[in-house]
């Protein structure tokens, strides 16, 4: 990739992004590469972007670019993956219009197994580093540090460290903390992929909220402290090692993504995260305690969002769990008649509870050729900036195609949650709607990037990408179950009774036909 005229920032192993320009004046097939904040790094080299500018535009091939090697004077590496389709028929088509066009031949394959070769040891100790660090992140511990080149050429660009007496995690280490993910099972990756029972019962507790009359339970209590970490996250210090919200401290003074090598000064932290305890367990008065108990709060409204069905249980466990004598103010924003809000309005209640429909339909009102209007607005929810935002059965976004779920991620907040018990439903890419919406930095917020980095990689059975998933899951979620014995919700034990019932003739023959 040419680099002569870019200055942009990027790291070694870092994912980027390719994006063709057919409008650009000098080269219509060219294709520049940019690194996760959008910035230009180089570009694809003439040669190459004429054989795959034809594919990329015809979408037959997805391209997928890691950066490999050091900056030399004009250049430097990058790894492409081309991806087509999985249709057997539409594979041969392809492969054959691929060798038409001299796009795969043998002098280039054979120039990669020598870059290969020459770059394997460095590779080799740059993925035990990065294993090191999303074990230790998995665990929830602070990361070790990472040698960096301290003069870096290509902008930040930096190298793994070369010092051999440097210990990296042996192989217990990281299978340790590793969970095999099986597709078949992904409705549970919250619970296999989260912190230990161990882990979570050894949470700090906060103390209960002066406003909240309701005496909570120890593991509720414990919540509320995570929920306000959470919401007020720190970058580790400078040259520290520590890892938060997958971002290293390294020794050069600049932050890494540890998921995708993603680099830079000043990365911008998550406020919020994924509330996935089990049903029953109390996840609407541990958010009810997080409102009543802010250390930082600015006067702004909380928005609350859920299905109309549930929408007026928020309002009667906000009147159940809140002291009389110290009330919160509570404006239920729904229905045709209501009146649309400024702003000012909205602050003058501590809370305000809508629907995914009700934001859905003020968000695209008016909106001309699939082209909503910009935001702030005058009046309605996207006029003023919520303390927080929650979703209420959050899986409600999990498609990011949707109109609720594009509407949502537009709304200005200074923190953002989603409660749900089921975070995942279908498929993992349900995690990355979620990841979007609670803005999540470094790269996994972009689909092709969280594709490339998790969902590929766990489907051929890579371990590293089950660390990963397993320290994201970590950052993100917390998720407790009613089988733990230090929630101990003292229930009688479960009593089952079988009646066995004998069918009538015409049912047990319309069973035999479904049969």
């Amino acid at each position: 990739m040419g680099i002569q005229y870019y200055r942009g920032y990027a790291a070694i192993g870092e994912y980027v992004q390719l994006v063709r320009e057919p409008t650009n004046m000098y080269d219509r097939n060219a294709i520049k590469c940019t690194n996760m904040s959008g910035d230009q790094i180089g570009h694809i080299p003439r040669t190459i972007a004429a054989k795959l500018a034809p594919f990329m535009d015809g979408r037959e091939l997805y391209v997928e670019g890691r950066l490999t090697s050091q900056k030399g004077v004009y250049d430097v590496q990058l790894d492409l993956k081309l991806y087509g389709t999985t249709d057997p028929t539409g594979q041969e088509a392809l492969k054959q219009k691929m060798k038409d066009a001299k796009l795969l031949v043998k002098e280039l394959i054979e120039q990669e197994r020598q870059q290969k070769q020459r770059e394997k040891e460095q590779e080799k100790r740059r993925k035990a580093e990065q294993k090191q660090l999303l074990a230790q992140a998995a665990r929830g511990q602070g990361s070790t540090q990472i040698e960096t080149n301290p003069n870096p050429q290509f902008g930040n660009l930096n190298m793994p460290s070369d010092d051999p007496t440097q210990a990296g995690p042996t192989m217990d280490d990281i299978m340790g903390t590793s969970t095999q993910y099986n597709p078949r099972e992904v409705g549970e990756v919250a619970d296999r992929f989260g912190q230990t029972e161990e882990q979570l019962s050894a949470l700090p507790k906060a103390p209960q909220p002066d406003r909240i009359s309701t005496k909570m339970l120890p593991y509720q209590l414990q919540a509320l402290a995570w929920l306000i970490d959470r919401e007020n996250p720190v970058l580790p210090a400078p040259k520290s090692g520590e890892t938060v919200q997958l971002w290293n401290a390294d020794r050069s003074g600049h932050y890494r993504n540890i998921a995708t090598n993603y680099s830079t000064n000043t990365p911008v932290l998550m406020s919020g995260g994924l509330l996935c305890d089990d049903m029953g367990l109390g996840k609407t008065i541990e958010t009810i305690s997080l409102i009543a108990a802010d250390p930082k709060a600015t006067g702004e409204p909380t928005l609350i969002l859920a299905p109309l069905s549930v929408m007026s249980n928020w309002s009667g466990q906000i009147a159940a769990h809140v002291k009389s004598d110290n009330p919160m103010q509570v404006l239920t924003y729904h229905g045709r008649g209501k009146k649309k809000q400024t702003g000012a309005d909205f602050e003058q209640f501590d809370v305000v509870i809508s629907t995914y429909e009700t934001m859905a339909s003020e968000y695209w009102e008016g909106a001309s050729n699939k082209t909503p209007k910009p935001v702030p607005r005058s009046r309605g929810l996207f006029s003023t900036k919520w303390r927080r935002i929650i979703l209420d059965e959050g899986h409600e976004i999990r498609n990011p195609n949707t109109k609720r779920a594009i509407a949502a991620c537009a709304l200005n907040a200074t923190s953002r949650w989603v409660l749900t018990g089921t975070p995942i439903v279908n498929k993992l890419e349900d995690m990355h709607s979620m990841i979007k919406f609670l803005r999540l930095r470094g790269g996994l917020e972009q689909k092709d990037v969280f594709s490339g980095t998790l969902v590929r990689p766990l489907k051929y059975g890579d371990t590293n990408a089950a660390v990963l998933l397993k320290a994201l899951m970590s950052t993100l979620c917390l998720r407790r179950l009613k089988s733990f014995k230090f929630i101990n919700l003292k229930l009688p034990a479960l009593t089952s009774h079988v009646y066995n019932v004998d069918w009538l003739p015409e049912e047990r023959e319309r069973y035999d036909a479904f049969a």
